[in-house]
């Protein structure tokens, strides 16, 4: 049954006045002419549409993602194909997919001039999604009369899924020589002397005199130290914190998609670096652990589960005791790194996390991600979070636990510095 639009109502409510104006007004015969006029122009309009809602469940519609799983910052295209299995023209049907929450919600509108009986008709349109799971559900149909009086809606399921698997962070940050050193935060762990060339800085306060370059000192006029890779095998250990509060902001720029792209970064250096890697993540329901083993074995694994993470399933963090105890048993002795975001700083966390961390051996750091966005909730959480840090900075301090907080990638920046 189709429903009048408001353009029909009002048509509708103008036939009644002219109706009764022409047993009041002074030209009854022009009167009623022109309110028979609109009636018949309403009940036309009325027939045809009938006739396309028809029409409209005789539709299949299928859809088709290209690729189904890739990196973030790929364009995506997604293709809708409409086949109109009636024996009749269908004509002024409006297509509205329904994205996904986190490609900007809404809708994606198509207006199909015309499908021949029995004919198929295909468009698609494009799209560059943040990490984790995408999934694209319903379809909305539309049709009417060439007047649009009257329509007829009919949602439709038609569900894919799309993968995206995180990018690494030194692709999301304005300043290479910031982020240049991701790995030098495992060099530090593993300090030593080697022969593989990493870098050339400038000298720091309790650097080793004797790995000052004399050749790089002279071109820069100042004293600069030479940092090479270490011959150790490299322990890293991370725990990915995805509960419900680090999602807060904007899609793409959420604590959530740093924490993300941060958790794929550390993995590919540390794997990079033929290190041994271990993680505990928060999959919306449980924590799940994944003991140290060997790099690139652990960082694909990691990358599909984030690729497969849906943001919209995430739910309160919870026995988070128990998870980092767990992770400061299996990091011992290595690196530990917490990924988190928003709500960490609370009071009552706080406690829980320094009580799990005091037996670790080894070295520990904290990396709070705070949403990027310029958005009025982004900007709240931002300076709640840092409040809320400011009252418990010291019990950080005292267990020995570093903590690098801030917005969008500065965290994982901080950390370069950890084991300076």
């Amino acid at each position: 049954m189709t429903k009048p639009t408001q353009k029909a109502l009002a048509l509708a409510y103008s036939a009644v006045l002219l109706f009764i104006l022409t047993l009041t007004g002074p030209e009854p015969f022009y009167t009623a002419l022109l309110a028979l006029f609109i009636t018949s122009i309403l009940a036309y309009s009325k027939g045809l549409a009938d006739r396309q809602a028809k029409i409209l469940y005789r539709i299949e519609v299928s859809r088709s993602v290209e690729p189904e799983y890739t990196y973030e910052g790929s364009v995506v295209v997604v293709g809708l194909s409409i086949t109109n299995n009636s024996g009749f023209p269908v004509g002024n049907l409006l297509i509205e997919d329904e994205k996904p929450l986190r490609l900007g919600g809404g809708r994606e509108r198509i207006l199909v001039d015309h499908i021949e009986p029995h004919g198929v008709y295909t468009v698609s349109y494009s799209v560059k999604p943040p990490p984790g799971l995408h999934e694209f559900r319903h379809v909305m149909l539309e049709a009417g009369d060439p007047l649009g009086l009257f329509v007829e809606r009919r949602r439709i399921e038609v569900y894919k899924a799309l993968r995206v698997a995180p990018a690494s962070l030194r692709g999301f940050t304005g300043s290479p020589q910031q982020l240049h050193g991701t790995a030098e935060v495992y060099v530090r762990a593993v300090r030593g002397a080697g022969y593989e060339l990493f870098e050339v800085r400038e000298y720091m306060p309790g650097d080793d005199p004797r790995r000052i370059s004399w050749s790089a000192t002279a071109r820069h006029r100042r004293l600069m130290v030479r940092e090479d890779l270490s011959e150790t095998i490299t322990k890293v250990y991370i725990l990915v914190d995805l509960s419900e509060d680090v999602w807060t902001g904007l899609p793409g720029v959420s604590a959530g998609d740093y924490i993300m792209r941060a958790a794929e970064t550390i993995a590919q250096e540390t794997a990079r670096m033929s290190g041994t890697l271990g993680y505990t993540i928060y999959n919306g329901e449980t924590w799940i652990s994944k003991a140290p083993s060997r790099g690139f074995d652990v960082l694909h694994d990691l990358t599909v589960k984030l690729s497969i993470y849906s943001p919209t399933d995430a739910v309160k963090r919870f026995n988070l005791y128990d998870a980092v105890q767990a992770s400061s048993r299996l990091a011992t002795p290595g690196l530990l790194v917490i990924l988190t975001g928003p709500g960490f700083m609370r009071e009552y966390n706080v406690g829980q996390v320094v009580k799990a961390l005091s037996g670790h051996r080894g070295d520990k750091a904290i990396l709070v991600f705070l949403p990027g966005g310029g958005d009025m909730a982004s900007r709240a959480v931002r300076m709640i979070e840092l409040h809320h840090y400011s009252r418990v900075k010291g019990d950080f301090e005292r267990s020995g636990v570093r903590v690098y907080i801030g917005s969008s990638a500065k965290p994982l920046a901080g950390l370069r510095w950890h084991m300076r």
